[in-house]
C-alpha cells in the first residue's frame, strides 16, 4: 500500500499523466513481476489512473479450441482439469503474465472476439481493465484459425495440429508464430531451401519408424529450425537406438517424451511402453552420451518410472552432461544415483515424482549433508506428490516427521536462497500436511495448487523462464481434513527447528527409526522430543 500511496500521489498533480507513472513502474518499481493476480485488488484499486496503467502490464496467454461435437471418452475430466489449473494458475501468476487462460468456445459463440474475450476474463479477475492489456498470446489448432477475429488471429503466437504449411500460406496472419507441432516425416519432406527462421520452439512426433530411420533424419530438425532454442520430442520407445546413435546432439533445452501404444509385445498401455523404454535406454546411453554435450535442462518424465540397469545407465550418461542444470522429472532413486554429495553435482533445479512413503529416504539420502555441513547446489526442489493406490490419514508423529524433515531439508541441505516446491496427482492430497507448509513458512516453502491428474506430472522451469517461486494464497488454502494433529497454535515460530533438533531428527532417522516422537509446539524453544516412556 505504500507504493500504491506514491503512485497515487504521483499522479494527483496538476498536469501528470498516465505515462509518467508507467515510466515509473518499469524503471524503479517492477510492481506486476512480483506481485500475485490474486493479492493485487488493492493496488488496482487505487485509483482509476493506477489500474489502467497497471492493467496495460498485463499479458495473457490464450489456449483455444472449438469442442469436438462427439467426446470422448474421458474428455470431460481432462477439460475440467485443464480449466482449474488454468484459474488457480491465474491467480498464484505475476501481474506481468502471461497470464494462462484456457477457453473452450462452442461453436454458435464463433468467431471468438476481443470483447466477448474480455467480457469472460472480467468474472475472473474483475480488478483487471482487460481493455487495456498490453498483449493477448493466442495458442490454438491450426483447424480452428478461422474461429478467431482477425485481431485474434494475428496474435497467435503457437499452432498445434501439424499443418506447417499454413505459415506459408497465411505469412502476414501468423508472422508473430514462434511454436509449432510437426511430424518428422512432415520435415523431411520439406524442400532443402526451405527453412522457418522465426520459430523457436517445436514438438516433432517421432511416430514412423520409417521417417525416422532414414539418415540424418533428426538433424534435419535443425535445418528447417535454424533459429530452434526448445525442442520435445514425442516418440515412440522404439526409436530411442537410432535417435542416439546418429549425429543429433540434443538443444540446451530439450524434452523428450514417450508416444503410449497399446497392444504392445510387453504389455498394454503406459506399462508396456515404459518397460520397453526401459530395456531400450540400456542400449543407446551406454555410450559416451554425446547427445548430452549441449544439454542445460532435460525434462523426461519416462525417468520417474525406470528402473534396473536403464535408470543406471541413463544417471551415467546423465553426470557425463557438463553444463546440465534442470532436470526433471526423476524419481528419488534416481536422484540418488546422480549424488547431490558430488563435487560434480551442479544440478540447481530438481523436480522428483514420489509418495509420501518415499520421503524417509529421501531423508536419509540428503543427511551426510547436514553430517558434513554441507550444502548441495539444488536452488529449487520440486516435489511432486503422488498416491496410485490409496490415500490414508497419517498419524501425527508420521506428520511431525515430515515437516521437520522437508524443513531441515530446505534449511540445511539445498542452496543458502533454495526452496522446496510442492505440487500434486491427486486433489486429495492437498488435505495433508505437507501442503500446509507454505502457509506456515513461505522463505523455504512453494505451492503449486494446480491438479496434474494421474497421466502429468509437474517439470522443471524452462531455461527461458526463472525459477519463480509460487505464492501459496490464503484463499486456496486446503482445509487439512487429512490431517491426525491439530494446526492450532502452529506458527511460523514452531518450525524456526534449532540445530539440536535437526540433529536428533537425523539420529531418528538412521538409529531409530521405528521410535515415535512427538513435536511440542508450545513454550520457547518448540522442538521434537522423545516420549516418556
Amino acid at each position: 500500500m505504500d507504493i500504491a500511496s506514491a503512485a497515487t500521489g504521483r499522479l494527483a498533480g496538476p498536469g501528470q499523466a498516465a505515462p509518467d507513472l508507467r515510466r515509473l513502474l518499469k524503471r524503479r518499481v517492477p510492481i506486476p513481476d512480483h506481485l500475485a493476480v490474486a493479492d493485487s485488488r488493492c493496488l488496482f484499486c487505487a485509483s482509476r489512473q493506477l489500474r489502467a496503467v497497471l492493467s496495460s502490464f498485463v499479458c495473457i496467454r490464450l489456449k483455444f479450441e472449438v469442442p469436438e461435437p462427439l467426446a470422448r471418452a474421458g474428455t470431460a475430466a481432462v477439460v475440467q482439469r485443464r480449466v482449474q489449473r488454468a484459474r488457480i494458475r491465474v491467480l498464484q501468476a505475476p501481474v506481468s503474465g502471461p497470464l494462462p487462460i484456457y477457453c473452450r468456445c462452442p461453436l454458435r459463440e464463433t468467431p471468438l472476439e476481443k470483447v466477448s474475450l474480455f467480457r469472460l476474463l472480467l468474472k475472473l479477475a474483475p480488478m483487471i481493465k482487460w481493455d487495456e492489456c498490453e498483449q493477448i498470446q493466442c495458442v490454438c489448432h491450426t483447424a480452428n484459425l478461422d474461429f478467431l477475429e482477425l485481431p485474434l488471429r494475428t496474435c497467435t503466437t503457437k499452432l498445434h495440429g501439424c499443418m506447417p504449411w499454413v505459415l506459408l500460406e497465411r505469412a502476414e496472419q501468423l508472422s508473430d508464430v514462434v511454436a509449432i507441432e510437426m511430424k518428422l516425416q512432415q520435415i523431411c519432406g520439406f524442400p532443402p531451401g526451405l527453412t522457418l527462421p522465426k520459430v523457436t520452439r517445436v514438438k516433432v512426433f517421432c511416430w514412423e519408424p520409417a521417417a525416422a530411420l532414414s539418415e540424418n533424419a533428426f538433424c534435419e530438425i535443425y535445418r528447417l529450425f535454424p533459429n530452434l532454442e526448445r525442442l520435445h520430442l514425442d516418440m515412440l520407445p522404439s526409436l530411442l537406438p537410432p535417435l542416439c546413435l546418429s549425429k543429433f546432439v540434443a538443444l540446451p533445452d530439450f524434452r523428450i517424451s514417450f508416444h503410449e501404444v497399446p497392444g504392445t509385445a510387453h504389455g498394454e498401455g503406459v506399462e508396456g511402453s515404459y518397460f520397453l523404454a526401459a530395456n531400450l535406454l540400456t542400449m543407446p546411453f551406454a555410450g559416451e552420451g554425446g547427445i548430452f554435450q549441449r544439454l542445460v535442462r532435460l525434462q523426461m518424465d519416462a525417468l520417474a518410472g525406470l528402473s534396473g540397469g536403464a535408470l543406471l545407465h541413463m544417471a551415467t550418461a546423465l553426470r557425463g552432461a557438463p553444463a546440465l542444470r534442470r532436470l526433471g522429472t526423476i524419481s528419488a532413486p534416481m536422484l540418488r544415483l546422480l549424488d547431490p554429495a558430488s563435487e560434480a553435482f551442479q544440478l540447481e533445479e530438481v523436480v522428483i515424482a514420489m509418495g509420501l512413503e518415499d520421503s524417509l529416504g529421501l531423508f536419509t539420502f540428503m543427511l551426510p549433508l547436514t553430517q558434513l555441513e554441507k550444502r548441495c547446489s539444488i536452488r529449487r526442489l520440486g516435489i511432486h506428490l503422488q498416491a496410485p493406490d490409496a490415500l490414508i490419514k497419517p498419524p501425527e508423529e508420521v506428520e511431525n516427521f515430515l515437516c521437520a524433515g522437508f524443513y531441515s531439508l530446505a534449511k540445511d541441505c539445498l542452496a543458502p536462497d533454495a526452496f522446496l516446491n510442492f505440487s500434486q496427482s491427486q486433489e486429495q492430497l492437498v488435505e495433508t500436511v505437507i501442503f500446509q507448509l507454505p502457509y506456515l513458512d513461505e522463505h523455504f516453502f512453494s505451492l503449486d495448487m494446480a491438479n496434474y491428474g494421474p497421466d502429468k506430472v509437474a517439470g522443471t522451469s524452462p531455461l527461458d523462464q526463472p525459477m519463480r517461486k509460487t505464492e501459496a494464497l490464503a484463499e486456496l488454502r486446503p482445509m487439512g481434513t487429512l490431517i491426525s494433529g491439530p494446526l492450532d497454535g502452529v506458527s511460523d515460530v514452531a518450525f524456526r527447528i534449532l540445530e539440536e533438533s535437526v540433529w536428533f531428527m537425523a539420529l531418528l532417522v538412521v538409529d531409530m527409526p521405528r521410535v515415535p516422537f512427538k513435536f511440542q509446539p508450545h513454550g520457547p524453544h518448540p522442538q521434537f522430543l522423545l516420549p516418556a516412556s
